[in-house]
């Protein structure tokens, strides 16, 4: 794999995404340009604009540079400086960059946004352009043991709480119980847990619910 810096960045550019997109990365080629892929790169450009609008890609950054809207937001119809930048941040707060040619808007991402965006319109990892892709972060392995003290308090708190729901004298019915656990799940619209032959197994593990002593 060449080391290229979108595998570590963190925002890139809508120019940035369209050249990737259209198999071109700026940063490791030694000859040529975008313009070499300019119909792909343009069209890619077209799309992740338009997918910017309709709100399925959320932009983290908005500049757009049109004198036009220049010469709006400044009420002076005698600015003449080109294109000059008007920035927008957060997006949310001006939407008025959406009525705008895709041109004359310069939009930034954050990089899992794009790669959410690409998985969500269908498109399989082995598709996406690798610096675009975002890799798993390796976790640290943890054993899959609880400590047995802490596994301990965990089985009392079950073990009392499901006394105090349905009785303690339930617990000594471990599959009866799990029947009413699924019934009550299914009354109230929550997803069980488990099945009924793996809470029954489970609540035959607990331990027993011992009484308080008599003042």
């Amino acid at each position: 794999m060449a080391l290229s810096p979108w595998h570590v960045a963190s925002r890139m550019s809508s120019e940035d995404v369209a050249a990737l997109l259209a198999g071109f990365d700026i940063s490791l080629a030694e000859t040529g340009d975008v313009h070499d892929h300019e119909k792909e790169f343009e069209e890619w450009r077209r799309v992740i604009t338009d997918a910017a609008r309709d709100g399925e890609l959320s932009p983290c950054f908005v500049q757009v540079y049109t004198r036009d809207l220049v010469q709006e937001h400044t009420k002076d119809p005698y600015n003449d400086y080109g294109r000059i930048f008007i920035t927008n941040w957060p997006p949310s707060l001006d939407d008025s960059w959406r009525r705008l040619p895709y041109t004359e808007i310069h939009l930034t991402f954050e990089r899992q946004e794009v790669y959410r965006w690409l998985k969500a319109s269908g498109i399989a990892d082995d598709d996406i352009p690798e610096a675009l892709r975002v890799m798993p972060a390796k976790r640290q392995q943890q054993s899959e043991e609880l400590n047995p003290r802490l596994e301990g308090t965990y089985q009392r708190i079950i073990a009392t709480l499901l006394a105090v729901q349905y009785g303690a004298k339930e617990l000594e019915e471990p599959f009866r119980l799990a029947d009413q656990v699924l019934d009550d799940c299914q009354a109230q619209d929550m997803k069980a847990p488990a099945s009924r032959n793996t809470l029954g197994e489970r609540f035959k593990q607990l331990p027993r619910v011992q009484k308080a002593p008599l003042d």
